[in-house]
């Protein structure tokens, strides 16, 4: 089978604490996904205030939806499985979608892997507030999705989606109608995106698309035209198979900068706040990079970069940030096989961040909690 690159999108906290602190992390701990997991995201479903994990695989061409209620200290209780024929789910994110103030999902991933991977499909699961969710809304999109961003791209106050795919040149938006549904997408052309990231790239308040392309195609800028409509800004060549990109501001000018994968390794790029960038450095990894996010890990007020890698290491690379736009050396954390998607949040309430990976080797999640010091 054809293997995909994933990224997943998370909501990042901000520690009030800017003191730097030695980073380390208690041994990993492992949960069955039922499934070969591609995708995972943080979320309190239940509303208890105790971050909750949703994971997302497939069996043959059975989806299958995890979900692990936090106990509070790091923990979790196996509490549900999604199965569904519908979709083989690769990609995974959370929202309010109805304005209830109870967290739904999205997934998105061809019908069946066995069928040639068309058509595409978006699944949104609403929640129920319990920890459960009710039946499946499926949206029809012209190519799967490797990669879901979410947004208000129309300013309406709405959840909007981006999605992304590997094989076809474009991507799909679809506006929320601000009762969990969403209307028909609309394409914009792209170069065979794996990964997508929202932000505010030229500082004018309306949310802007990067898009990490494969084949050679580096990256792709799209301006909002605050409207819902996107307008081509640039491409960057950043070398081979641009898997995954984070946007943050990595040295504290104000304006947003852009962190990619590429074959073997990692590329920052300085934002010029009108939308532009331009390329500050490269960092080797040992191998091929698929998933990127960007948080402050050990609490000194830079961003740090976590990388998942493809490879039989089975490691999560972290390179801890200067602030100037510079990271420092990779630390490897060992996690479980072939890591493909990476989540951040503050699993046990002690205001450090922890990391939790979706493995497709080991058919697990890891967990990783913060024990720095």
């Amino acid at each position: 089978m054809k293997q995909y690159l994933l990224i997943a999108l998370v909501t990042i906290g901000v520690c009030d604490q800017l003191h730097a602190e030695r980073l380390s992390f208690f041994p990993k701990i492992s949960y069955s996904a039922n499934a070969k997991p591609y995708s995972v995201a943080i979320g309190d479903f239940n509303r208890d205030g105790k971050p909750d994990i949703v994971s997302v695989g497939f069996n043959n061409d059975v989806g299958v939806f995890k979900i692990f209620l936090g106990k509070g200290d790091g923990s979790f209780s196996q509490s549900s499985t999604i199965q569904t024929e519908n979709i083989s789910p690769i990609s995974v994110a959370i929202e309010d979608f109805n304005h209830d103030g109870i967290l739904d999902i999205v997934s998105g991933g061809p019908l069946s892997f066995s069928r040639n991977y068309l058509p595409g499909v978006l699944a949104v699961f609403l929640g129920n507030g319990k920890g459960g969710f009710l039946p499946e809304t499926d949206y029809s999109v012209s190519y799967y999705p490797t990669s879901i961003a979410i947004g208000d791209f129309n300013h309406d106050g709405n959840p909007d989606l981006v999605v992304v795919n590997p094989d076809h040149d474009y991507l799909s938006i679809l506006l929320g109608n601000g009762k969990g549904g969403f209307l028909p997408e609309a394409d914009y052309t792209v170069l065979g995106s794996n990964s997508v990231a929202i932000g505010d790239l030229n500082r004018d308040g309306n949310p802007d698309l990067v898009t990490a392309n494969l084949n050679n195609k580096g990256l792709s800028v799209l301006l909002s035209d605050g409207d819902g409509g996107y307008i081509p800004k640039g491409k960057y060549l950043t070398g081979n198979n641009g898997a995954a990109v984070a946007i943050s501001d990595l040295n504290h000018d104000g304006q947003l900068d852009l962190f990619a994968s590429i074959n073997n390794g990692l590329v920052a790029l300085l934002g010029n706040g009108k939308g532009g960038f331009r390329l500050k450095l490269s960092y080797g990894l040992d191998n091929r990079p698929n998933s990127v996010v960007i948080a402050d890990l050990n609490r000194d007020g830079n961003p740090d970069l976590v990388a998942s890698t493809y490879g039989n290491d089975n490691n999560l690379s972290i390179l801890l940030g200067k602030g100037n736009g510079e990271f420092q050396d990779k630390m490897n954390y060992s996690v479980g096989s072939f890591p493909q998607s990476i989540a951040i949040g503050d699993l046990n309430h002690d205001a450090k961040l922890d990391l939790v990976t979706a493995n497709t080797g080991s058919n697990n999640i890891s967990i990783l909690i913060n024990n720095s010091h």
